[in-house]
């Protein structure tokens, strides 16, 4: 590593939102560093949906992966920009992890480099027995100006008094420009503060199940997102079932949705739960492949809850 490198590491940090939409901000500090619920952990968060130690960042000097997140075999699982992390994953500047249900989006700085200057000092090698180094004359003394303090200080007056009448006449339409400019940033925000939702599987059937014909199922789902939830779908083999709005005049920032479905003839089923935020931006979470079997229900389908470490 060169030695700019080494005095000017880039510093990651990720900031976590919660409910109410309110960030924490955390530095990763070390080379390698511990995320989970224990408070041993080097990230600590407060949330039972978090195993006790969920998952590990790793710092490198490696240019294609200076950060990677590796699953610590939680219960609840890993995602980065919803897609489940089974392996070492590098992250980037925008990356949204998910942890359960808290969310986490990876950012980067570079503190700026010291300066670093060098002092040259000049130095006179006078031979020995030369004697006496003369001096320098004096140099002349300045001829005497005459004053322009009196001159600037009426030009700065008059400039003074320019502005204040300028100020006035466009102080009503800057505080107008300001109040539009707010809330349009706000709005921006609001739809560029996740790349996409956060999908968590609350109940559904077992995966590779099977299940007789014409017997309905329950996918129970939470989407979270800092921009908003405006609404879910339920999808099966790549066709929209069932979807569910937002019930809110102003999108919350998580949202859940139950589904009921069932199959009408038998066959092989693949059950998907589709979220959007308020920017429009999808995410698209696999629930299951279900096999369905002709015959009367006997027994419902076994169901995977999703429960707290």
């Amino acid at each position: 590593m060169s030695e700019a490198a080494q005095d000017n590491p880039l510093q990651w940090e990720l900031v976590l939102f919660d409910d109410s939409g309110v960030k924490q901000v955390f530095a990763v500090e070390k080379d390698n560093s511990t995320i989970g619920r224990e408070l041993d952990n080097d990230i600590s968060i407060d949330d039972l949906q978090v195993s006790r130690y969920h998952a590990r960042l790793k710092r490198s000097n490696n240019a294609d992966s200076p950060l990677t997140l590796e699953d610590l075999g939680s219960v609840n699982g890993t995602t980065v920009n919803g897609a489940p992390v089974t392996e070492v994953t590098a992250l980037k500047a925008g990356d949204v992890i998910g942890l359960g249900s808290a969310t986490l989006r990876v950012q980067i700085h570079a503190p700026r480099a010291r300066a670093k200057t060098e002092q040259r000092v000049a130095t006179a090698t006078v031979p020995m027995g030369s004697g006496p180094v003369p001096l320098p004359a004096p140099p002349p003394p300045p001829a005497r100006q005459r004053s322009v303090w009196p001159l600037l200080l009426g030009v700065v007056v008059v400039l003074a008094l320019i502005i204040i009448l300028i100020g006035g006449v466009i102080a009503g339409q800057w505080l107008f420009n300001t109040t539009q400019s707010r809330q349009t940033s706000a709005a921006a925000t609001n739809a560029a503060a996740s790349p996409i939702p956060i999908i968590e599987i609350k109940q559904s059937p077992a995966a590779e199940s099977q299940i007789p014909v014409n017997h309905s199922v329950t996918v129970q789902a939470l989407a979270t997102d800092p921009s908003g939830i405006t609404h879910m779908e339920l999808w099966v083999n790549g066709e929209k079932i069932d979807q569910v709005h937002s019930p809110l005049d102003q999108n919350a920032v998580s949202m859940t949705a139950a589904f009921q479905w069932s199959a009408q003839t038998p066959g092989n089923y693949r059950l998907e739960i589709r979220a959007y935020n308020e920017g429009g931006k999808l995410a698209v979470a696999q629930v299951a492949n279900l096999t369905a079997q002709g015959g009367v229900a006997d027994t419902p389908a076994p169901l995977v809850p999703n429960t707290p470490t």
